[in-house]
């Protein structure tokens, strides 16, 4: 059997190379989806914004037992400024993917930390 993983922001350094590792194996068929222009990957690509309706025809196209989302607004001085474009490309599109992807019934990692974590701890002994 064959897992069809689909992997979003997967122009970013953790989408790209994972998908680039799993495109390695043929037991993997891998598709990406990005809004930004993708660079160069050993897999297949699609340039979409997790917001737009086309997103459904790609996810039913594709029909993906995994889910690898990756795709965020992580540029902190962008949500500053517009809170809005943020929820909207953060939480609103994670929840168009989940539906999306939905009947499929796949395995869904959401990875989103954002490009920066503030704050004091001495949890680690920083």
């Amino acid at each position: 059997m064959v897992n069809r993983i689909l992997i979003t922001g997967s122009s970013g350094y953790i989408g790209k190379h994972l998908g680039d590792f799993f495109s390695k194996d043929n037991r993997f068929d891998v598709l990406g989806v990005d809004r930004l222009e993708l660079s160069s990957t050993g897999f297949e690509t699609v340039k979409v914004d997790l917001n737009e309706d086309q997103l459904s025809n790609i996810v039913d196209k594709f029909s993906p037992n995994v889910v690898l989302h990756f795709a965020a607004q992580t540029n902190v001085r962008k949500s500053i400024i517009d809170p809005n474009l943020d929820e909207l490309d953060n939480f609103h599109a994670t929840v168009r993917l989940a539906k999306a992807v939905s009947k499929y019934s796949p395995f869904f990692i959401f990875a989103n930390s954002g490009g920066a974590i503030f704050g004091e701890t001495d949890l680690f002994g920083a």
